[in-house]
């Protein structure tokens, strides 16, 4: 059963291996999953369809619960499991795949900034950094990724913020040098 990685889309958090970016859902806020607890309401961790947890019984059956992508990342007991991740994925659409993959573009992008930032003895490669990000923020996000203009405005500004950060990073490296 196929998952999501969802870290672009979790709020950032000081323990870099485990931040998000704080990304907008967008078009994947829609997507469905499947799970046999959304919610936490029971004992023992969530499980997909074809868990092997799940013993004889590895099917989609009655007791799975058919979330959203949004409901899911809000679900504050939402226990998965170990092997399976918890839940499983239906297909999504071209723009949610195409959405899908510039957000991890992007967060990429944001570690590889952090991380230049933060190590700047480290070298790295700061002209491309900034030539990708400059790419995505001359861009406009496509029409069909964001039902909302407010979470337009956040990709944007997620974009710039990150821009000018690396900018004035960059250069105040080069005046202590």
């Amino acid at each position: 059963m196929e998952q999501l990685r969802l870290r672009p889309f979790r709020p950032a958090t000081d323990d870099a291996r485990l931040s998000g970016s704080g990304l907008p859902l967008g078009v994947l806020a829609r997507v469905q999953l499947y799970t046999t607890d959304a919610l936490g309401r029971f004992e023992g961790k969530a499980h997909s369809p074809g868990c092997q947890h799940q013993g004889r019984d590895r099917g989609l059956g009655l007791h799975y619960d058919l979330v959203t992508v949004a409901q899911m990342l809000h679900a504050e007991r939402f226990e998965p499991c170990s092997r399976c991740g918890g839940y499983a994925t239906r297909r999504l659409s071209a723009p949610q795949v195409a959405y899908y993959r510039a957000a991890h573009q992007v967060h990429d992008l944001a570690r590889q900034a952090r991380r230049a930032l933060n190590h700047p003895d480290l070298k790295a490669d700061t002209a491309s950094l900034l030539a990708s990000l400059k790419k995505w923020d001359g861009v406009p996000p496509a029409g069909d990724w964001f039902a909302e203009e407010d979470e337009d405005r956040q990709w944007r500004r997620f974009i710039h913020q990150l821009l000018r950060r690396l900018e004035t990073g960059v250069a105040d490296h080069r005046r202590q040098l």
